[in-house]
């Protein structure tokens, strides 16, 4: 234990003070007998024993309540943990320093932004340290200003690098190489410093299962004690576009799409006056006013035309609201030419099992002739070429008698990447071989089977088909709110299907028993659609039916059509990953009119891009290889719009979880000089005087207590 105001120690000469007078006290009078109380001479002598106890207790108590107070007005501190070898607070430091530089950071309040008043903290430490003191400064947001230890002649011009960033945030990833980088100084005792306004998002999402003894400065035993400097006193109202959805999971030419808009103001005052508007290409396509309640949420739907093939670039723009950064949201829509579908078909060679005529083709192909939204191409599975898969936005497997085995990564890769897949059974096919697929692709699983094969006796039918799925959504001609009126499919022979309890499963079509007869399961960036009747009159009168067709035309279409609506988009903050069907690797993406060149690896299904985009801002990223184009919407996390901040006790609470050492230090309650004080202090350890004034006061108490009974004690 050390102090930070030793010179105050000299006060514990007042603890020779209750001692004087103790001793005065024990000046013995002069005695004179009484015959009348010789009675009482041996009584009192026990009772002056025990007074006498009492009063050495007393003077005990006296100075002991004076030694605690003025231990307690010299400030006395816990030095930290230090590096082994080196005594507590001698030696070299290394400051380490995690600056918040998100937006949030932009506020301003009484002592100015925030973003000043940490870079004037640094300022602080900076001044006071040593010539031999090293420095590591790490903001939490875009780019690291510097990587390197420093020393105090450099940590200016990084302090002056230091701003806000509308950018990715990567609070957790950082704070861990900073606990790492004490390894590499241990010749140096770490001091670690966190400075941030506390937003409740961004410290939770940080420390979420983030355990520091497995940082390797644990491992290699170099413990670190965290000062978490808390800037700015109430967090400030924001409005902003926290998502874009589209609900049409099938786009095409010629038809406009509803855009969804969503809008949240967290901020505990109400909105009005604002303005949220769409552009495309710099046009305005519509606007609404915003009038929000505090903490309300609205939704607004613009409706946008698709009057050109290849990529809508547009923007939701707020009007009104003083933080901008969240103000802006940006999209791409992909607006297809053709979805591209390849139909793999049982194989005819020799010997092999002859396969029923397949309905399906005849009703894709008169759909790829009337609706030019489609292109079939049909391959039997022994001419199935694996690198082609790339070129198809779905697969349809119709009527196999089995998956091969060597097939199945293929396909899960295939899906997981974004594209879509179909089963229909064949009624000899192997149940086995199916489930092995569908296990592959978490999409439950076939457990049995009703009827029998080509017996044309209904066992079942169709359920009444409602609206709701995108399959089914605008193929009828009725008035709204009107139900489906046609002739429901007879069912003669299906397999059972069980849908999976790992995912959701979606069940688009059941019989009027309630088994599934077509269901869809996502499965990474793509789905598939699992259907238990397969393609011929052998299982139902489907093939017959006026549905057939326009059915199966719409399966196939949704099942080709991106899970996010057409939107391509990416969140900062993340490592920047995608997937495209191109074969020349010479990739490169334009952002902000910056050229970047990514890194670039040849996968099963075309080319796997990755680029660590910390330095990006929002925006349209646009990856050309020269021939080929797509357009990827680049915005800042959501969570980023949420200025609220995590109360102190909250906040101790949960940096306490995570830290063994930790001390908070709120910066908006101090003066200047009180946030120097505390910062020193904060370099040295954690201080204790309160708990030596609490003594003191205790001790205090206790003796008015006891002087009030000795002395009734004495009187008596």
């Amino acid at each position: 234990m050390s102090f930070l105001n030793p010179f105050l120690l000299i006060g514990m000469a007042a603890i020779a003070i209750p001692v004087i007078i103790h001793i005065i006290n024990l000046r013995k009078p002069e005695k004179l007998s009484f015959s009348t109380i010789a009675f009482f001479e041996e009584l009192q002598k026990s009772t002056i024993k025990k007074i006498k106890i009492k009063e050495y207790l007393l003077l005990a108590t006296r100075v002991l309540a004076l030694l605690f107070l003025t231990l307690g007005l010299a400030r006395p501190f816990l030095p930290p943990q230090n590096v082994p070898g080196f005594a507590a607070g001698k030696g070299p430091v290394l400051f380490t320093f995690l600056v918040d530089n998100s937006p949030s950071m932009a506020q301003i309040d009484k002592n100015g932004p925030y973003i000043d008043q940490a870079k004037q903290i640094i300022k602080q430490v900076t001044d006071d340290a040593n010539s031999n003191d090293r420095f590591l400064i790490f903001n939490t947001n875009g780019e690291l200003v510097n990587s390197n230890v420093v020393n105090k002649s450099v940590v200016g011009s990084i302090i002056d690098n230091l701003k806000v960033q509308n950018k990715g945030e990567f609070t957790r990833s950082r704070l861990k190489q900073l606990l790492d980088r004490s390894k590499k100084n241990r010749e140096r005792r770490t001091i670690f410093y966190w400075l941030s306004d506390g937003q409740k998002k961004q410290i939770e999402n940080t420390l979420t299962d983030f355990n520091p003894a497995k940082t390797e400065a644990a491992q290699n035993d170099v413990p670190v004690t965290l000062h978490f400097v808390k800037i700015g006193e109430h967090a400030s109202g924001n409005v902003g576009l926290t998502n874009i959805t589209i609900p049409d999971k099938i786009i095409s030419y010629g038809k406009q799409f509803a855009l969804i808009v969503k809008i949240e103001n967290f901020s505990d005052e109400p909105v009005v006056n604002q303005f949220i508007s769409l552009k495309i290409n710099g046009s305005l396509i519509g606007q609404y006013e915003v009038q929000l309640e505090p903490h309300q949420t609205k939704k607004f739907t613009f409706d946008v035309p698709a009057d050109h093939e290849g990529y809508i670039k547009g923007a939701v723009i707020l009007e009104g609201d003083p933080y901008e950064f969240d103000n802006k949201r940006y999209f791409s829509v992909k607006i297809p030419a053709k979805k591209s579908i390849l139909l793999v078909a049982a194989s005819r060679e020799s010997g092999e099992y002859a396969q029923k005529e397949s309905y399906l083709e005849s009703a894709l192909l008169a759909a790829q002739e009337t609706s030019g939204r489609i292109s079939v191409k049909k391959v039997s599975l022994d001419n199935l070429n694996k690198q082609s898969w790339k070129q198809y936005d779905a697969i349809i497997l119709d009527g196999l008698l089995s998956i091969p085995g060597y097939l199945l990564n293929e396909l899960q890769s295939y899906v997981q990447n974004g594209h879509g897949l179909i089963l229909y059974p064949s009624e000899k096919g192997d149940i086995q071989s199916y489930n092995q697929l569908l296990s592959a692709l978490n999409a439950g699983k076939f457990v049995g089977i009703r009827g029998e094969y080509g017996s044309f006796n209904e066992i079942a039918k169709f359920k009444n088909l409602v609206e709701g799925h995108p399959i089914l959504n605008d193929i009828f001609n009725k008035k709204k709110g009107e139900s489906i009126k046609v002739e429901l499919p007879k069912l003669f022979y299906y397999w059972v299907y069980k849908e999976s309890s790992k995912t959701g499963t979606d069940v688009i079509f059941r019989s009027n028993i309630s088994d599934p007869i077509l269901t869809e399961t996502g499965f990474g960036k793509g789905k598939v659609l699992i259907s238990s009747i397969g393609t011929d009159p052998g299982w139902s009168n489907f093939p017959a039916n006026a549905l057939y067709a326009p059915i199966n035309y719409r399966v196939a279409l949704y099942a080709s059509s991106s899970e996010a609506g057409g939107l391509s988009k990416f969140v900062l903050g993340n490592t920047f990953k995608w997937n495209l069907p191109y074969e020349n690797k010479n990739v490169v993406i334009h952002l902000n009119g910056e050229k970047i060149k990514p890194d670039v690896k040849t996968g099963p299904q075309g080319l796997n891009i990755t680029y660590k985009a910390d330095e990006w801002s929002p925006g349209w990223a646009e990856i050309s290889d020269g021939t080929k184009k797509n357009v990827i919407a680049v915005n800042q996390n959501i969570m980023e719009s949420d200025f609220a901040t995590l109360h102190n006790k909250d906040l101790d609470k949960i940096l306490g979880e995570h830290f063994k050492n930790v001390s908070l230090i709120e910066s908006s309650k101090l003066s200047t000089e009180e946030i120097k004080q505390k910062i020193d202090a904060a370099g040295f350890g954690t201080e204790i005087w309160n708990w030596f004034i609490w003594i003191g006061l205790g001790l205090l108490i206790i003796e008015t207590i006891m002087t009030k009974r000795l002395k009734a004690e004495s009187n008596s």
